[in-house]
């Protein structure tokens, strides 16, 4: 969140600041994922996956209604 409101006061294109910033939507997607194997039952190897997300916040200067 605090990325997302630097971003948006930093743009050289539009002069916003911290106040004036809602949060329009929230989005988490999936990303990518390890995988690795974890020590199984009589010496086999079984399959890990570790899943990752992307969260990605949309702010937006105008009122909600």
């Amino acid at each position: 969140m605090k990325s997302a409101i630097a971003n948006a006061e930093n743009n050289p294109k539009v002069n916003l600041t911290a106040d004036q910033l809602t949060v329009h939507r929230a989005l988490v997607e999936p990303g990518s994922s390890l995988r690795r194997f974890k020590a199984g039952a009589r010496g086999t190897a079984k399959p890990r996956v570790k899943r990752m997300s992307h969260i990605r916040i949309v702010l937006s200067d105008e009122a909600q209604n």
